[in-house]
């Protein structure tokens, strides 16, 4: 049995068809203020201690958690005095770190008292900050810029430390901002919106910001095929087009697939990178779509569902 949290969310949603599709036994985790089963779907709150005890009870099949389940609040600022790189601005310290670091640590020992052997943890390309070249690979060093990415950081650094202290597997997936049908915001679904409806996009941003995104279905079949990794202990994965992105080039990108459409940039220039997947191509077996195409679908479908897609 496969246990998935936050599987009512975008990506969990597609996780769990996912899995389901290819026969997989899954057990959904459901946020909710009480704890309450359901068939193949156990609603609870994961930040409160009491709740673990039932859930084991539903958990003695289980071999592997997919942990998608956390905030995901990133909030940065302009830089000071003519610096400008992003800083963080201010939110909510401590209700981030409980979401992903104090209740990863509460599932990791669950994990142990049930018997779950390999966890596979959802991180982010935010991890890396603002770097220093053009194409980050795994080994490029973490450098977060926001307390987001900071709880990240420190979920990884205990999942490696819970693998290798009690003989577990741990797979590491660590993707960008992640769009496609069924989204009604971001940024990707507001730039096509924008290019269908008045032709004309204006992107820019106060400071440099590594900026990359890839689409829900490619990462729903990243979990997949991690499920088979092989080897042993803690290992990290890119998972991305392996494309050079920013926001100005995903604009571009936009606007080539729309006939007359214009781009207008404004701010400071917007770096270009590259979140090399060449490992996770050559462990997983997995890639991804490229992304023109991958926008060139959802725009037709939003062409054909003007006001819900």
């Amino acid at each position: 049995m496969i246990v998935v949290t936050g599987a009512a969310g975008f990506v969990g949603r597609a996780v769990h068809a996912r899995l389901n599709d290819a026969g997989h036994a899954v057990l959904a985790l459901t946020h909710g203020g009480s704890f309450q089963p359901g068939e193949g779907e156990v609603s609870l709150d994961l930040n409160d201690p009491r709740h673990y005890a039932s859930l084991g009870h539903y958990c003695r099949a289980a071999d592997t958690l997919v942990h998608l389940a956390g905030l995901m609040p990133v909030t940065l600022a302009p830089g000071d005095d003519g610096d400008h790189r992003p800083r963080a601005a201010a939110q909510d310290f401590s209700g981030i770190y409980q979401s992903n670091v104090v209740m990863t640590a509460r599932l990791l020992e669950f994990a142990l008292s049930v018997g779950i052997r390999h966890v596979v943890f959802a991180s982010s390309q935010a991890v890396y900050g603002l770097p220093s070249t053009t194409v980050v690979t795994e080994d490029t060093p973490s450098a977060p810029l926001e307390h987001y990415a900071a709880s990240k950081v420190a979920g990884e650094i205990m999942l490696a430390l819970w693998a290798r202290g009690h003989g577990r597997k741990v797979t590491i997936l660590r993707f960008p901002g992640v769009w496609g049908e069924g989204r009604d915001n971001g940024v990707v679904r507001a730039l096509c919106r924008q290019a269908i409806g008045d032709g004309q996009l204006r992107v820019g941003a106060e400071y440099p910001l590594p900026f990359d995104v890839i689409h829900r279905e490619d990462v729903a079949a990243a979990f997949k095929a991690a499920l088979g990794r092989p080897g042993e202990n803690c290992r990290t994965y890119n998972v991305a087009t392996g494309e050079p992105c920013s926001l100005t080039r995903l604009a571009q990108d936009v606007a080539e697939l729309v006939p007359r459409c214009r781009v207008e940039t404004f701010g400071v220039p917007q770096p270009d990178i590259v979140l090399n997947s060449t490992r996770a191509a050559a462990e997983l077996g997995w890639r991804a779509r490229p992304r023109r195409e991958r926008l060139a679908e959802y725009i037709e479908h939003l062409r054909r569902h003007p006001v819900h897609a």
